[in-house]
Formats: structure tokens, sequence, C-alpha cells
């Protein structure tokens, strides 16, 4: 499978569908360049994001190398950085995703890292635009991560 998902010549879909398996199933550290490039080739900033997340989930975090999450969390804050317009939330699920990887843990049991607490939770549950309001607070609590940890993961 992997001889496939590093093949250029091989269809992009059949690729991106096998990536997943490789970085989940197998080192992800072999895997987070192709997941780089494989999502580059979408054709929107979205869906870069979308298939670069789904891409890179992982069960153990820590199995990345000190070096690729690096890589994986100033990769992936560029790309949050192309879809996060500062108002609709955008970004939100990637932002929990982003979280996960970061070892976050959640304000409150059965919510998701970056998102703020349950009982805030409830003044956005009524109209659309206090719901984004909450997405975006989610995501902006992952902007707020980021510079209080970027200088843990340098550049190469």
């Amino acid at each position: 499978m992997s001889a496939i998902a590093l093949d250029d010549r091989e269809p992009f879909d059949l690729r991106k569908e096998i990536l997943p398996l490789l970085f989940q199933h197998g080192d992800p550290n072999d895997y987070l360049d192709l997941a780089i490039k494989i999502s580059s080739l979408e054709k929107s900033p979205l869906s870069v994001v979308e298939t670069f997340q789904k891409s890179t989930t992982l069960r153990n975090p820590n199995s990345l190398t000190k070096e690729n999450r690096a890589k994986y969390f100033r990769h992936a804050f560029q790309l949050l950085e192309t879809i996060d317009d500062k108002k609709t939330g955008t970004g939100y699920f990637f932002a929990i995703c982003i979280g996960t990887m970061a070892g976050v843990p959640p304000v409150q049991s059965g919510q998701g890292p970056f998102t703020p607490p349950i009982d805030i939770l409830q003044q956005y549950q009524n109209a659309q635009d206090q719901r984004s309001h909450f997405f975006q607070k989610t995501v902006d609590h992952a902007w707020e991560w980021w510079e209080q940890n970027k200088s843990k993961y340098p550049s190469e």
C-alpha cells in the first residue's frame, strides 16, 4: 500500500484514501511529509485542511518524533491560518485535532481541547451567530496555545 501512496503516477483519490491507514498503522514519521504533499494537492484551502486532518489523525500522538511534531504543528497552524476568518469558527474541528495531537486536556470532561467551558456553551446554544462565536472561541484558544508554545517547536 505504501508504494501506491508514494507513487505520483497513481490516482490522487486512491493515494489520499490510503494515506490515513498508513499513518495510523505504520510509522507516522515515514508519512508526515507525504501527508503534507498529498493534502497540498487539494483545490481549496478548506479541502487542504480536511485532507491533512484526516490523513494525520493518530491514536498515539506521541509516536511522532520531536522533529516531526514540530513540523506537524508548524504546518497545522499555517493551514489553520488559511481558513480562519476570525469570526465564523471555520477551523473548529481542525483546532480540536491540533489540540489532541498536542495533548491539551479539555477544560471539562467530554469536551475537546481548546473548547470553552460548558457553562459558556449554554449561552451559545440559540442563534447561529452565537454558535459561530463558540466555534471561533475554540479556534482562538488554539491560537493562544500556539503563541505560548511555538518556541518549543522550532523549524528544522
